[in-house]
């Protein structure tokens, strides 16, 4: 078995390794980096959950245009918070699984709809998201064709502030 000694360029012997305060130095430098990471992986798992939310409520708006077209309305009007007021769109198959992917992504929030009747009716859905986009912690979509984040919850109205 080879010796582990060496001699240093100042003639001191030394054992090869590493010392205390090497060691943990590099535990910091790992501990530093493995929360940078994961602190971005947070960021990008809100900012993917929204997308989703995004991703459903641009199907309800194609959904919505196509309930129009075979109905010539949206439906019987729909009090804000009501997404299950009967003969709406908002109780179609295809319009309940988007509001379920929505609420999926929203971390389970329960999602606002509203609704008037008529030919010129007017439809809005908003919820509260996982992750709030800058300041605005609700996302919005409605019959004009607008997905936009906001401040408040919604009270009132068939067109996202």
């Amino acid at each position: 078995m080879k010796n582990l000694q060496y001699t240093s360029c100042l003639g001191q012997e030394r054992s090869k390794g590493f010392t205390l305060i090497e060691l943990l130095v590099v535990i910091a430098i790992v501990g530093i980096l493995s929360s940078v990471v994961l602190v971005s992986l947070n960021t990008a798992r809100g900012k993917g959950s929204n997308a989703g939310v995004r991703t459903a409520f641009a199907q309800m708006r194609t959904e919505a245009n196509l309930y129009l077209t075979n109905n010539d309305n949206y439906g019987t009007a729909a009090a804000v918070g009501s997404c299950a007021t009967a003969n709406t769109m908002f109780v179609t198959t295809k319009f309940t699984q988007m509001l379920a992917t929505a609420q999926s992504n929203a971390s389970n929030n329960t999602p606002v709809c509203r609704s008037t009747t008529g030919s010129n009716g007017a439809w809005l859905v908003s919820i509260r998201l996982a992750t709030p986009e800058g300041a605005n912690p609700y996302l919005c979509t409605d019959s004009t064709g607008a997905i936009k984040a906001h401040l408040n919850a919604i009270v009132a109205g068939t067109v996202c502030p």
